[in-house]
């Protein structure tokens, strides 16, 4: 996919995986919005990113908690109208809990599938009514091997992550 002037969505940009895909989106010459709870560095994230790749357009910094749906939905109307339109959603936003499953509080897990499941569902759920109407639109959500085989100490985070495997896998089937 061309990403040239393509707008593109990244939530979970303020660190990690998600800062990384906005940068290599700045250098490809994707227009993005970038988004996470942190606010307070979203803009000078969006700063550094125009700084980093000139003649890009100043990447659309938007704070949104992905756990909250009026604010997904809010997130999503923001760069749809902004944007123009929203061709890629990038769903990078996510924690982890380490530690033996046995030992593991139910808060914890409910809080990783709040924000590793779904977080990435209300922001699919919010885009994809746009990327049906225009005819295209691209869903990646970023999982992790821990999601597809058991890991050690990572039981409650790859079940959260596999949940968002297999629903990924869903859609993809449902609308192709």
């Amino acid at each position: 996919m061309k990403l040239d002037g393509k707008p593109v969505l990244v939530t979970g940009a303020s660190s990690g995986i998600g800062l990384e895909t906005a940068r290599v989106l700045c250098e490809r010459g994707a227009v993005i919005a970038v988004s996470a709870r942190r606010g307070e560095m979203l803009e000078q994230i969006s700063e550094e990113l125009a700084s980093a790749c000139p003649g890009i357009r100043k990447p659309l910094p938007v704070p949104c908690d992905i756990t909250d749906e009026a604010a997904v939905r809010a997130l999503i109307g923001t760069c749809v109208e902004t944007l123009g339109t929203l061709d890629v959603l990038i769903n990078t936003a996510g924690i982890c809990v380490y530690g033996p499953v046995e030992k593991t509080a139910v808060a914890n897990v409910r809080e990783l599938l709040d924000v590793n499941y779904i977080g990435p569902l209300n922001a699919m759920l919010e885009a994809l009514p746009f990327m049906k109407r225009q005819g295209q639109g691209l869903i990646v959500n970023v999982s992790s091997v821990a999601g597809i085989s058991g890991v050690p100490y990572l039981g409650a985070y790859g079940a959260s992550k596999a949940a968002l495997v297999t629903l990924g896998q869903s859609l993809r089937a449902e609308l192709a």
